[in-house]
């Protein structure tokens, strides 16, 4: 709770009431149903013992689970005021605007981005909150399916603007790295400006699993 009470308050975030309509009810309710996905297994992983080995899927991609997190989805479009960010607490969907945002749909139409809010430690022992966006759906991709590597590809594509321009309250925002399964004991040895839970496999059977500590 008092992690996301910090994330109100450094988004600058305000209750948003009203926020689907017609043409945006397909993505959000897709990003809502991640959101509840990622809840039930982080939960799960955290009940049952994990192999010794990670066992990850062929064609599936991996990444860090920051230790200190918030799960995410900020919906944009091409009118910067109908941002909504969507957080999942006490197994609700619960959505909020940001009285100081910059994020946008870098191409026409609709997006939302999957994203990870945590806390960077820069020199000094200063905190810099970060929203690190590892996933992007559109219409297009729920449309013709697109895998991960595809989607991933989008945000990169976008990668200058999105690091360059896109904030909200205090956040700045990164793509997160995402790369092939097979560089698990990499990814364990990174070195980050924040501190990792897990290992989590993406675009899988599920969307989002912990597949190793």
């Amino acid at each position: 709770m008092d992690m996301h009470i910090g994330l109100i308050q450094m988004l600058k975030l305000l209750p948003s009431l009203h926020v689907l309509k017609r043409e945006n009810s397909a993505l959000i309710m897709q990003a809502c149903q991640r959101l509840q996905e990622i809840d039930d297994d982080i939960v799960h992983a955290c009940t049952e013992k994990l192999p010794e080995e990670a066992r990850t899927q062929e064609g599936t991609c991996i990444t860090w689970r920051p230790k200190y997190v918030k799960d995410v989805f900020i919906f944009a479009s091409n009118d910067k005021a109908q941002t909504i960010l969507g957080i999942m607490e006490s197994g609700n969907c619960q959505f909020f605007r940001s009285c100081d945002a910059c994020v946008y749909s870098p191409d026409e139409g609709n997006v939302v981005y999957m994203g990870h809010v945590t806390c960077d430690v820069m020199g000094d022992s200063e905190s810099q909150m970060v929203v690190l966006l590892y996933d992007i759906i559109t219409d297009s991709v729920l449309e013709h399916k697109e895998a991960l590597p595809t989607r991933y590809l989008r945000l990169l594509q976008h990668k200058n603007v999105i690091e360059s321009c896109f904030h909200m309250g205090e956040a700045i925002f990164r793509v997160q790295w995402i790369g092939d399964n097979k560089c698990i004991d990499k990814v364990k040895s990174l070195q980050l400006p924040h501190e990792k839970d897990c290992i989590i496999q993406l675009g899988g059977g599920k969307n989002y699993e912990v597949v190793a500590r």
